[in-house]
């Protein structure tokens, strides 16, 4: 058995260092760091060089994915009712 602050403690840990490794992809900046520490530092020295390209397209596709996601959860509720 693991207690739940346990498994919350993993599933935090796990989706911080998702997300620092995603933010170097979608902001389009160097990151040479190894740890999460690091990586951080260097997504705050260099966030004035964001490729604005690499955002736009990041930023249009969660929009895009959230969408498609809100649209076929909404048609399967209405597909059930009929």
């Amino acid at each position: 058995f693991i207690s739940a602050p346990v498994i919350s403690a993993f599933t935090s840990a796990a989706a911080i260092t998702i997300a620092t490794t995603q933010l170097r992809a979608v902001l389009g900046i160097p990151v040479r760091g190894k740890d999460i520490i690091t990586k951080i530092r260097d997504i705050i020295r260099n966030f004035n060089h964001i490729n604005t390209a690499d955002l736009s397209l990041a930023l249009v596709t969660m929009v895009f994915l959230t969408l498609i996601k809100v649209g076929t959860s909404t048609s399967t509720v209405i597909a059930s009712l009929c």
